[in-house]
């Protein structure tokens, strides 16, 4: 995917940009929120920036943006680049899980692409502490930010998380939340960069990219986009791009698919690339010859447009098994007409074809994928860089 701007710049933007690792659910019957502490910090850290200065709140406006905050039909990465390019402050949670994060590192060189009249964007990074991180263990790109003082106390000890969890540090937290929203405040009125353009900051390489080469795998989407749906599908699902699906988007979420999977790969110590399945250069090389590996992702009702049977037709020539097709089954009330429902019967009963039915058991299986993967591209020298080993 190209990196892209709109033509127009936005007027005005949220006065902070709160910078998190989402945390992944504690296994497929877990119902809770894990990023539930965040939202609270988030919301706290609100509630002191509008108080310390006239940002509006309420009724649908805050003085802060955080991923959770996009509204029902909102475009995933359109909205995070419009806050990126908007936003007075960058504020990232740090943590391990933080600097691990390719989505973390991409909002980070997203944002430090705007210009400053004031001062370098650096100086608009204000980080909260959300668990302890040496300084030995910030990528080179962090240890130019100012970090929390010593002179924090146990916030610099705990972090946020230890605060929030241990019942006698709340008059600590209460503390640290409001110095970080002064620290924001001042920073704002006197290094905001300039307002920028929207810019596709998914394409953006992350901020926090090892010198160290990972492996990388290929998240490949092929479903339909919004003006491609026939009238009988929900347009909720679905994007102006095939990466914007988000086939299991509920209350609880609105993340496109390809994201969910990025993320669980990148924590499995390789490098994700999402791409459009349409947009594969080379797409099929001869069967036995070396080729990345890759994951993808197919909607079934792609199987009812015209316009995809070619890509479907190399689907079903797609026999190589470092590359398993992931079909994701998201709605049991629309039915496939019968001769779709036989091609989809006999698509999923291949070897390398795997029938999701939720993110949580996407999450579980996808490592069992990449180990299917790894065995496969381990065994065969061409596909391994030698300073490169393919393990889980």
């Amino acid at each position: 995917m190209s990196l892209g701007h709109s033509s127009e710049p936005v007027e005005s933007g949220p006065y902070f940009f709160l910078s998190y690792a989402h945390t992944p659910r504690n296994g497929p019957d877990d119902d809770v929120d894990p990023d539930r502490w965040v939202t609270k910090l988030f919301s706290d850290l609100s509630w002191h920036v509008m108080q310390l200065t006239d940002s509006p709140m309420g009724a649908g406006s805050r003085p802060g943006f955080m991923a959770t905050d996009l509204r029902g039909g909102d475009p995933w990465h359109l909205g995070i680049g419009t806050a990126l390019a908007t936003c007075r402050v960058f504020v990232p949670v740090l943590s391990r899980r933080y600097f691990s994060s390719e989505e973390c590192g991409q909002e980070w060189a997203a944002f430090l692409r705007r210009e400053s009249p004031y001062g370098e964007p650096i100086q608009a990074i204000v980080p909260a502490l959300w668990v302890p991180v040496a300084h030995s263990e910030l990528p080179q790109q962090a240890r130019g930010v100012t970090m929390p003082g010593q002179d924090l106390g146990a916030y610099a000890e705990y972090g946020f998380y230890g605060l929030m969890k241990l019942r006698k540090f709340r008059e600590n937290y209460e503390r640290a939340v409001l110095q970080l929203a002064r620290r924001i405040v001042e920073i704002g009125e006197r290094v905001a960069p300039s307002i920028g353009l929207p810019l596709d900051y998914s394409s953006l390489p992350s901020a926090f990219a090892s010198s160290i080469d990972k492996p990388v795998i290929q998240v490949t989407v092929l479903a339909p986009r919004i003006g491609e749906l026939p009238p009988s599908l929900d347009p909720y699902y679905y994007g102006r791009s095939p990466i914007e699906w988000t086939p299991f988007r509920d209350r609880k979420t609105n993340r496109p698919i390809a994201d969910v999977l990025a993320e669980v790969v990148t924590s499995l110590g390789y490098e994700a690339e999402v791409r459009n399945f349409l947009d594969r250069s080379n797409r099929m090389l001869a069967v036995g010859q070396p080729e990345d590996p890759e994951i993808v992702l197919v909607d079934p009702w792609v199987l009812m447009l015209p316009d995809h049977h070619e890509a479907l037709d190399e689907l079903t020539r797609l026999q190589q098994p470092w590359k398993p097709i992931l079909v994701l089954l998201n709605n049991p009330d629309h039915q496939l007409a019968d001769d779709h429902a036989e091609l989809l019967g006999e698509f999923t009963s291949r070897p390398n074809v795997w029938t999701i039915v939720s993110t949580e058991e996407l999450r579980r299986l996808v490592p069992e994928a990449i180990g299917r993967i790894a065995g496969h591209v381990g065994a065969r020298m061409p596909f391994v860089d030698p300073k490169t080993r393919w393990s889980l």
